[in-house]
C-alpha cells in the first residue's frame, strides 16, 4: 500500500510540474493564468477564443 501512495504522489507532482512548465513557456497560458489571478478570467486569451466557438457562452456573475 505504501508503494501505491508513493506512486500516486509522484504522478501528482509530475503533473503539477508539467502544468507549471506549460504556463511558463506558453504565452497564451501565461496570460490566462495572470488574468485568473487578477480575477479577470473573461479577459484571458483562452476565454476570448472560446467565445468565437461558443457564442452562447456567458460568464458567471457570482450572484
Amino acid at each position: 500500500m505504501d508503494k501505491l501512495g508513493k506512486t500516486i504522489a509522484i504522478m501528482l507532482a509530475s503533473a503539477a510540474l508539467v502544468g507549471i512548465l506549460i504556463i511558463l513557456f506558453n504565452p497564451t497560458y501565461r496570460k490566462t493564468a495572470a488574468c485568473i489571478l487578477k480575477g479577470e478570467s473573461t479577459n484571458s486569451p483562452i476565454w476570448q477564443t472560446n467565445t468565437d466557438y461558443y457564442p452562447d457562452l456567458t460568464p458567471e456573475t457570482g450572484d
